[in-house]
């Protein structure tokens, strides 16, 4: 039985779930109902011309005409011509059409003015025009007709929830159009691209570059439509949309991390970035926005400064942290002084598992106020850094460095820092500071910066391996011998040395106690440019960085000892591998007692290995096995790991 003109719509209706759509494709159901129509009332009254031949009423014929509707519709209505690309743009969804036209075709038979089908696609006759509308099996599969679940734009919609006699139809499928992509660009081939999300820049008015895109409703975004690709005309340098806010943002972090920076330097800096022209005055109104931003900010964090206090406190109990301010009148606001900090955990871990060694330092801050750090970091047992504590100052004098290593020494323990020993490299007012309140505690200078200061009169390469030479000597006669050698070699240079008191700086007069042999300050300066980047910032935002990264370097590092095959560090290992390549062309002999005379060409130590100590003095300074030790300890058949100091 022929499906009627409303059974058509309700079907069409229940498919097509988007109001405007079934608009349209109600206008060419109509169109479509009105052509079969004519169809059948041709063929009816070829029957009946032919019943009238053959002496059949007219009565027949003025019934027939009275059921026929007049059909007002054109073929050239812009409203069915605008339908019937819609309809073709959503052909998929059409094969209850094929199936209807195909039921009113075994109901009808195939007139003059149909095409037969085979279910995978209709064709329909309006005059002259012809509307196809086809089936996914009768498309062309392409290289992106692919079939696969896709969420790109433009892929067909699931259908999942229609009719169970066309859910098998409804598949999707990849999307027809390619999607713009950034790092391959546009090439001249890529019509019908999808920019969703992408800003188009257009070129000149005098240049035949052009790009024309529309919305594109179907992928939710706007679709190239035309490309012209060739360019003629010269880059321009010059961009009205490079704007003072833009600037700013993008430069933000520079100026922030270089507030002194001359703008005749930020200038070339920022078109060399950008690949454009910047002018001067633009210059000086970024870098003004930006310096005010910052200062606002700093500040709002120094008015931050004792509830920061509190925080630290109360979130880390038998943490000391102090916070100096001052005020010239009563009735001023207090001005930030000083700022001292030192964690409970700092603390425990340098007393449990690090050397008696402190390295103090100070460095400039970078921000917009010129204030320094002072720091105190510690050694640990794989000779590595441990941060301890560190102090903001407005100024580096000796009363800074007194009120800090007084508070450092009330952290630690010690009254006047009884078998401490600290390295410094001679900042103002340190000297003093350190013999007021760590009068008892060793005090070394480091090399590099004696060396740095010594060069500027003395410089070369010969006497910069003397100065070293005499440094790293580890007993007095090695020193004697080397300082002979200097004097041969430069007698000025020789004597200038000797202004400053050889216990300083020269490994034969260190103190054994700490079991550090460092004539350095390397630890304060890596952890300087740890902290490089939060140096730049106001108080409260360094302060912060620094508290996150010594809190995730103590966890990095108590995880990587669980790593450790022995019970020293690698670092030890090391250094204890390359003693004992070195003690294989060294002779060893015992002396019948717990004692062994290690000898090499003309050279000889004395070695004993109860008391745990070499003539040679690198042993007791360092707490590793020198390689004369060594080649006792394998000569008495032990092990040289088990005589490392704890």
């Amino acid at each position: 039985m022929m499906l009627g003109f409303n059974v058509w719509v309700l079907i069409l209706e229940f498919m097509v779930r988007d109001f405007d759509l079934f608009s349209s494709v109600y206008i060419v159901v109509y169109s479509i109902e009105m052509v079969n129509r004519k169809s059948r009332a041709v063929r009816r009254r070829i029957s009946i011309d032919e019943g009238a031949s053959s002496g059949c009423s007219s009565d027949d014929n003025e019934q027939e005409e009275e059921f026929l509707l007049e059909d007002n519709s054109s073929e050239d209505d812009e409203e069915v011509i605008a339908a019937r690309e819609k309809v073709k743009n959503y052909g998929r969804g059409w094969k209850s059409v094929a199936l209807l036209q195909e039921s009113d075709n075994d109901d009808n038979g195939v007139g003059e003015n149909e095409s037969e089908s085979d279910g995978g696609s209709v064709e329909v006759n309006v005059g002259d025009g012809e509307m196809d509308v086809s089936d996914a099996d009768s498309e062309s599969d392409g290289p992106n007709s692919e079939y696969l679940e896709s969420s790109d734009p433009g892929s067909y919609r699931d259908s999942t929830d229609e009719d169970e006699d066309l859910r098998d139809d409804a598949i999707r499928k990849k999307s027809k159009f390619p999607k713009f992509k950034k790092d391959e660009g546009m090439t001249y081939g890529t019509l019908r691209m999808n920019l969703i999300g992408v800003e188009l820049n257009v070129g000149a008015k005098d240049c035949p570059w052009h790009i024309f895109a529309s919305f594109n409703k179907e992928v939710g975004g706007f679709q190239i439509k035309t490309y012209v690709h060739e360019h003629s005309c010269d880059p321009k340098r010059g961009l009205k949309r490079l704007t003072t806010k833009y600037l700013v943002s993008k430069f933000y972090d520079t100026v922030a991390a270089h507030p002194d920076i001359k703008i005749r330097y930020l200038k070339p800096f920022m078109e060399r970035i950008l690949e454009l022209d910047v002018n001067l005055t633009q210059c000086k109104r970024v870098k003004k926005s930006i310096l005010a931003d910052l200062a606002g900010n700093c500040l709002k964090e120094y008015g931050k400064l004792r509830d920061y206090v509190e925080e630290l406190v109360v979130s880390n109990p038998g943490t000391t942290v102090s916070l100096l301010t001052d005020r010239q009148n009563e009735d001023d606001p207090p001005t930030f002084k000083s700022f001292y900090c030192c964690f409970k955990s700092c603390k425990e871990g340098v007393l449990n598992g690090c050397r008696p060694v402190l390295g103090i330092d100070g460095c400039f801050l970078k921000g917009l106020v010129k204030e320094e750090l002072l720091i105190a970091i510690g050694r640990d047992g794989n000779n590595q850094m441990f941060p301890v504590a560190w102090v903001v100052v407005l100024v580096e004098n000796t009363d800074t460095w007194t009120w800090f290593l007084n508070l450092l020494r009330h952290d630690l323990g010690t009254a006047e820092g009884e078998g401490w020993t600290l390295i410094s490299d001679r900042q103002k007012g340190l000297v003093g500071a350190v013999a007021d309140t760590w009068s008892k505690a060793g005090h070394r200078y480091c090399c590099r910066h004696f060396y740095a200061n010594w060069c500027k009169t003395h410089a070369g390469r010969q006497l910069k391996n003397l100065l070293w030479a005499l440094a790293k000597s580890t007993n007095i006669s090695d020193f004697n011998l080397k300082y002979k050698e200097l004097e041969k070699v430069h007698p000025a240079a020789a004597k200038d040395l000797m202004l400053v008191d050889p216990k300083y700086w020269c490994k034969a007069f260190f103190s054994p106690f700490s079991k550090c042999d460092s004539c350095d300050n390397n630890l304060c300066e890596a952890f300087n440019g740890t902290i490089v980047e939060a140096r730049s910032k106001s108080i409260i935002s360094m302060l912060e960085d620094i508290r996150r990264a010594v809190m995730r370097r103590i966890r990095d590092k108590r995880v990587g000892v669980a790593s450790w095959k022995n019970d020293f560090g690698p670092l030890i290992k090391k250094k204890l591998q390359n003693n004992v390549k070195e003690s294989h062309m060294w002779v060893a002999e015992w002396n019948g007692g717990g004692s062994y005379e290690v000898k090499c060409g003309r050279s000889q130590y004395v070695v004993r290995l109860r008391e745990g100590v070499c003539s040679c003095g690198a042993w007791e300074l360092s707490g590793i096995p020198c390689l004369h030790a060594i080649r006792a300890i394998h000569d008495n058949g032990e092990r040289s790991e088990d005589y490392i100091n704890l």
